[in-house]
Protein backbone atom coordinates (compact mmCIF):
# COMPACT_ATOMS: atom_id res chain seq x y z
CA UNK A 1 0.00 0.00 0.00
CA UNK A 2 1.60 3.14 -1.56
CA UNK A 3 0.57 6.61 1.10
CA UNK A 4 1.51 9.75 0.72
CA UNK A 5 1.88 11.66 3.87
CA UNK A 6 0.63 15.05 1.94
CA UNK A 7 -2.96 13.67 1.13
CA UNK A 8 -3.62 12.57 5.14
CA UNK A 9 -6.42 14.96 6.30
CA UNK A 10 -7.13 15.70 10.31
CA UNK A 11 -9.35 12.90 11.05
CA UNK A 12 -8.60 10.65 8.68
CA UNK A 13 -8.23 6.39 10.65
CA UNK A 14 -5.30 4.64 10.39
CA UNK A 15 -5.33 1.08 10.92
CA UNK A 16 -1.69 -0.56 11.51
CA UNK A 17 0.12 -3.57 10.85
CA UNK A 18 -0.32 -4.01 14.85
CA UNK A 19 -4.07 -3.63 15.24
CA UNK A 20 -3.84 -0.03 16.36
CA UNK A 21 -6.16 2.14 15.46
CA UNK A 22 -4.84 5.88 15.16
CA UNK A 23 -6.77 9.38 14.36
CA UNK A 24 -4.58 11.68 12.14
CA UNK A 25 -3.74 15.08 13.52
CA UNK A 26 -3.57 17.90 11.56
CA UNK A 27 -2.52 18.30 8.04
CA UNK A 28 1.31 18.66 7.70
CA UNK A 29 3.50 15.50 8.80
CA UNK A 30 6.92 14.24 8.42
CA UNK A 31 8.38 12.46 5.83
CA UNK A 32 7.41 9.02 6.18
CA UNK A 33 4.50 9.49 8.96
CA UNK A 34 1.37 10.61 10.14
CA UNK A 35 0.68 12.56 13.56
CA UNK A 36 -2.04 10.88 14.83
CA UNK A 37 -3.63 9.81 18.75
CA UNK A 38 -3.90 6.35 19.64
CA UNK A 39 -7.46 5.65 19.90
CA UNK A 40 -7.93 2.20 20.14
CA UNK A 41 -5.88 -0.52 21.64
CA UNK A 42 -5.92 -4.43 20.78
CA UNK A 43 -7.11 -5.83 24.40
CA UNK A 44 -3.91 -8.04 24.29
CA UNK A 45 -1.75 -4.94 24.22
CA UNK A 46 -4.12 -3.11 26.97
CA UNK A 47 -2.09 -3.88 29.74
CA UNK A 48 0.96 -2.12 28.52
CA UNK A 49 -1.18 1.09 28.55
CA UNK A 50 -1.32 2.48 32.04
CA UNK A 51 -5.04 3.64 30.99
CA UNK A 52 -8.13 3.77 32.98
CA UNK A 53 -10.48 2.08 29.88
CA UNK A 54 -14.13 2.53 29.12
CA UNK A 55 -16.25 -0.88 30.50
CA UNK A 56 -16.80 -1.52 26.73
CA UNK A 57 -15.29 -3.19 23.69
CA UNK A 58 -15.11 -3.11 20.27
CA UNK A 59 -14.30 -5.58 17.45
CA UNK A 60 -12.59 -4.33 14.42
CA UNK A 61 -11.93 -7.80 11.97
CA UNK A 62 -12.00 -10.28 14.57
CA UNK A 63 -9.56 -7.54 16.81
CA UNK A 64 -10.93 -6.80 20.35
CA UNK A 65 -10.02 -3.14 20.92
CA UNK A 66 -10.65 -0.69 24.00
CA UNK A 67 -10.56 2.74 24.53
CA UNK A 68 -9.92 5.10 27.16
CA UNK A 69 -11.98 6.44 29.43
CA UNK A 70 -10.93 10.08 28.42
CA UNK A 71 -9.34 10.99 25.25
CA UNK A 72 -6.80 13.30 24.38
CA UNK A 73 -5.83 14.60 27.66
CA UNK A 74 -2.58 16.02 28.15
CA UNK A 75 -1.99 13.32 31.18
CA UNK A 76 -3.05 10.41 28.85
CA UNK A 77 -1.14 11.68 26.07
CA UNK A 78 1.94 11.17 28.00
CA UNK A 79 1.44 8.01 29.31
CA UNK A 80 0.56 6.88 25.60
CA UNK A 81 4.35 8.08 24.60
CA UNK A 82 5.71 6.44 27.47
CA UNK A 83 4.03 3.21 27.03
CA UNK A 84 4.68 3.56 23.29
CA UNK A 85 8.55 4.43 24.05
CA UNK A 86 8.59 0.96 26.07
CA UNK A 87 6.59 -1.78 23.59
CA UNK A 88 6.06 -0.02 20.17
CA UNK A 89 9.23 2.72 20.33
CA UNK A 90 8.14 3.01 16.16
CA UNK A 91 5.40 5.38 16.80
CA UNK A 92 7.41 7.78 18.83
CA UNK A 93 8.90 10.83 17.16
CA UNK A 94 11.25 13.62 17.63
CA UNK A 95 9.66 16.69 16.81
CA UNK A 96 12.49 19.23 15.72
CA UNK A 97 10.50 22.03 15.31
CA UNK A 98 8.15 21.65 18.70
CA UNK A 99 12.17 19.83 20.11
CA UNK A 100 10.02 17.21 21.75
CA UNK A 101 8.64 13.60 21.04
CA UNK A 102 5.02 12.49 19.95
CA UNK A 103 3.21 9.86 18.31
CA UNK A 104 3.81 9.76 14.74
CA UNK A 105 2.77 6.62 12.60
CA UNK A 106 5.19 5.48 10.41
CA UNK A 107 3.68 5.11 6.84
CA UNK A 108 5.54 1.63 6.55
CA UNK A 109 2.90 0.28 9.49
CA UNK A 110 -0.39 1.48 7.87
CA UNK A 111 -1.98 -1.40 6.73
CA UNK A 112 -5.22 1.00 5.57
CA UNK A 113 -6.21 4.24 6.41
CA UNK A 114 -10.11 5.14 6.29
CA UNK A 115 -11.35 8.77 5.44
CA UNK A 116 -14.34 10.10 7.14
CA UNK A 117 -15.94 11.24 3.26
CA UNK A 118 -15.17 7.46 1.42
CA UNK A 119 -17.00 6.27 5.00
CA UNK A 120 -20.19 8.38 4.51
CA UNK A 121 -20.26 7.62 0.88
CA UNK A 122 -19.76 4.09 1.37
CA UNK A 123 -22.63 3.74 4.04
CA UNK A 124 -24.71 6.11 1.80
CA UNK A 125 -24.87 3.63 -1.12
CA UNK A 126 -25.00 0.76 0.89
CA UNK A 127 -28.24 -0.93 0.23
CA UNK A 128 -28.72 -2.74 3.84
CA UNK A 129 -27.92 0.06 6.61
CA UNK A 130 -28.98 -0.57 10.44
CA UNK A 131 -30.66 2.10 12.31
CA UNK A 132 -27.51 4.08 13.38
CA UNK A 133 -26.61 4.40 10.01
CA UNK A 134 -29.79 5.37 8.76
CA UNK A 135 -29.86 7.90 11.71
CA UNK A 136 -26.67 9.48 10.85
CA UNK A 137 -27.44 9.39 7.07
CA UNK A 138 -30.86 11.49 7.67
CA UNK A 139 -29.04 13.76 10.01
CA UNK A 140 -26.30 14.56 7.68
CA UNK A 141 -28.73 14.84 5.01
CA UNK A 142 -30.82 17.20 7.44
CA UNK A 143 -27.84 19.44 8.13
CA UNK A 144 -26.62 19.74 4.48
CA UNK A 145 -29.76 21.19 3.21
CA UNK A 146 -30.37 23.48 5.74
CA UNK A 147 -26.80 25.14 5.79
CA UNK A 148 -26.93 24.61 1.82
CA UNK A 149 -23.47 22.21 1.88
CA UNK A 150 -22.87 20.01 -0.44
CA UNK A 151 -23.10 16.58 1.18
CA UNK A 152 -19.78 16.09 -0.20
CA UNK A 153 -18.62 18.14 2.12
CA UNK A 154 -19.31 15.59 5.04
CA UNK A 155 -17.42 12.84 6.26
CA UNK A 156 -18.35 10.58 9.28
CA UNK A 157 -15.39 9.13 11.55
CA UNK A 158 -15.83 7.10 14.92
CA UNK A 159 -17.37 3.64 15.43
CA UNK A 160 -19.56 4.11 12.09
CA UNK A 161 -16.86 5.01 9.76
CA UNK A 162 -15.31 1.17 10.92
CA UNK A 163 -18.49 -0.41 11.05
CA UNK A 164 -17.90 -1.75 14.68
CA UNK A 165 -20.59 0.57 16.42
CA UNK A 166 -23.50 -0.53 18.31
CA UNK A 167 -26.26 1.37 19.63
CA UNK A 168 -24.50 2.79 22.68
CA UNK A 169 -22.11 4.84 19.51
CA UNK A 170 -22.17 8.30 19.05
CA UNK A 171 -22.72 9.79 15.52
CA UNK A 172 -19.17 11.37 14.88
CA UNK A 173 -19.58 13.86 12.44
CA UNK A 174 -16.43 15.97 10.03
CA UNK A 175 -17.81 19.05 7.73
CA UNK A 176 -14.74 20.16 5.61
CA UNK A 177 -13.83 23.68 5.04
CA UNK A 178 -14.21 26.78 7.71
CA UNK A 179 -16.90 28.34 5.69
CA UNK A 180 -19.01 25.53 5.77
CA UNK A 181 -18.54 25.13 9.21
CA UNK A 182 -19.74 27.59 10.19
CA UNK A 183 -22.76 27.32 7.76
CA UNK A 184 -23.43 24.67 9.90
CA UNK A 185 -23.27 25.78 13.01
CA UNK A 186 -25.62 28.14 12.10
CA UNK A 187 -28.02 25.89 10.45
CA UNK A 188 -27.89 23.75 13.90
CA UNK A 189 -28.36 26.48 15.96
CA UNK A 190 -31.52 27.27 13.99
CA UNK A 191 -32.91 23.29 14.45
CA UNK A 192 -32.45 23.57 17.89
CA UNK A 193 -34.21 26.72 18.05
CA UNK A 194 -37.14 24.69 15.88
CA UNK A 195 -36.66 22.08 18.71
CA UNK A 196 -35.43 19.25 15.84
CA UNK A 197 -32.11 19.29 17.28
CA UNK A 198 -30.97 19.10 21.38
CA UNK A 199 -27.58 20.75 22.49
CA UNK A 200 -26.31 18.26 24.85
CA UNK A 201 -24.07 19.83 27.87
CA UNK A 202 -21.94 17.55 29.99
CA UNK A 203 -19.45 20.42 31.02
CA UNK A 204 -18.48 23.56 30.70
CA UNK A 205 -16.40 23.28 27.45
CA UNK A 206 -19.00 21.40 25.70
CA UNK A 207 -21.39 24.50 26.49
CA UNK A 208 -18.70 26.80 24.66
CA UNK A 209 -18.13 24.87 21.53
CA UNK A 210 -21.64 23.39 21.15
CA UNK A 211 -20.75 20.45 19.18
CA UNK A 212 -22.49 17.67 21.01
CA UNK A 213 -26.36 17.25 20.53
CA UNK A 214 -29.14 15.01 20.75
CA UNK A 215 -31.66 13.57 17.58
CA UNK A 216 -34.61 11.28 18.14
CA UNK A 217 -32.52 10.36 21.82
CA UNK A 218 -29.53 8.89 19.95
CA UNK A 219 -25.95 10.99 20.40
CA UNK A 220 -23.98 12.95 18.53
CA UNK A 221 -21.23 14.83 17.92
CA UNK A 222 -19.78 17.40 15.43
Amino acid sequence: MIIDSCNLRDGDIIFTRDGFIFYTFGYEHPPERAFAFLKYIPSENASLFPLSYLNRTWNFRGIVLHRAEELYSAKNYRLLIEALKRSFNHYVYFCPYRRKEIIGVPLSYVKEIFAPGDCLKRIASQSKRDNLENLALELILMLSSEANVDFNFFGIHGSIALGMHSNLSDIDIVIYGAENFRKVERAIEKLVGSGELKYVFTNKLDEIKRHKGDLQRESLRL
